[in-house]
């Protein structure tokens, strides 16, 4: 009994470092400086906003993705809020009437998406027919 009460104080501290130890591998930092951990750390929530460059306003309906992991649409102010598998992904913006783009994310929490008018030049591949439109091959 006597040798336990003298080891108790010693225990307890390495039971307090592997704890914290243990706690620490399972989290991983993320774009603000804070950290994710469990599950649900592969991922992440960026929002921002889309925008159209001839006019300043947000885009009603645009299209935000990322391939293969997840998309959102755009609300009737052009904002968004996109899950993302991490911190380096690049995601497509599209919307009718614009130029689609590629954003990386580059370790960001909030972006501005600025979307250039799609021009006559654009529409250059298509054939209008008396039966409907078709595209030249």
């Amino acid at each position: 009994m006597m040798m336990y009460n003298q080891m108790k104080p010693v225990l307890i501290v390495a039971l307090a470092a592997l704890l914290a130890t243990g706690l620490h591998a399972q989290t991983r930092p993320v774009a603000n400086g804070n950290s994710a951990t469990g599950t649900n750390a592969a991922a992440l929530v960026i929002k921002g906003i889309v925008k159209s460059a001839a006019s300043g306003n947000g885009i009603n309906g645009a299209q935000v993705q990322v391939k293969g992991f997840s998309a959102a649409i755009a609300d009737t102010a052009g904002n968004f809020s996109l899950k993302i598998p991490n911190t380096t992904a690049t995601i497509l913006v599209e919307a009718d009437g614009f130029d689609a783009k590629l954003v990386p994310v580059k370790y960001r929490e909030q972006l501005e998406i600025v979307l250039q008018s799609r021009t006559v030049a654009s529409y250059h591949d298509v054939l209008v027919t008396p039966t409907g439109n078709q595209h030249k091959k």
